[in-house]
């Protein structure tokens, strides 16, 4: 739907409407999310996408259930390689809509497709040897991690170069020489924090083995 483009009668639809408002939040985050701002990207009066959404928190909560059908949920056997598929898969549409982190956990009337979503991955879990509070412990602890890496991977300078220059700004030996010689050991020699995801994510995924049971 090209922006702004005037629609037909009747042409608005549930569909169409979360579409754009993904891509209005997508563009300048869910300040920019507004009825009218909405109505203008999609060619019509503000008041008229009131006839598909009562207001605007029915239209959170269904961009929720929207990004939560974007997420892999975990299949196959082998509970470390399922949930380890469906956070890879969180953290990419996490960072395709950065806007949705804090609005998924904010939100107190969860979706059908969200209600889905978690009511699998319980399951998968519980029929995988997780109990109840092991299961509702996996699920927590994974989001949490996900949700952390992907706020953290977001704001880091994608240049770590002012960073490094006030850290050795000093003449002399250095006030910081555990930082001087992290740089020199890690971030000089090709240190990529986005690398480090697979890394933490592996080692969270075996301490959960103690959770089984």
């Amino acid at each position: 739907m090209s922006q702004g483009q005037p629609l037909q009668r009747g042409a608005l639809t549930v569909q169409g409407i979360l579409e754009e408002a993904t891509a209005l939040a997508d563009d300048g985050g869910l300040a920019a999310l507004s009825m009218r701002a909405l109505g203008r990207r999609l060619g019509v009066e503000g008041m008229a996408v009131y006839h598909h959404f009562a207001n605007k928190e029915a239209l959170l909560d269904a961009l929720v259930d929207r990004v939560f059908n974007e997420m892999a949920l975990p299949e196959g056997e082998d509970w470390r390689v399922g949930l380890r598929a469906r956070s890879v898969s969180e953290r990419l549409v996490l960072r395709r809509h950065p806007w949705a982190i804090g609005l998924v956990e904010s939100r107190t009337a969860p979706g059908p497709i969200t209600l889905a979503h978690q009511d699998h991955v319980i399951g998968y879990l519980r029929a995988r040897g997780f109990a109840g509070r092991g299961s509702a412990q996996v699920l927590a602890f994974l989001d949490a991690y996900v949700y952390g890496f992907v706020l953290q991977e977001l704001a880091l300078p994608t240049d770590p170069t002012p960073v490094v220059d006030v850290v050795r700004e000093h003449e002399g030996p250095s006030p910081y020489p555990h930082l001087d010689a992290l740089i020199t050991e890690v971030v000089e020699a090709g240190y990529d924090f986005a690398d480090e995801f697979d890394v933490g994510l592996d080692l969270l995924l075996d301490a959960m083995g103690a959770l089984r049971g």
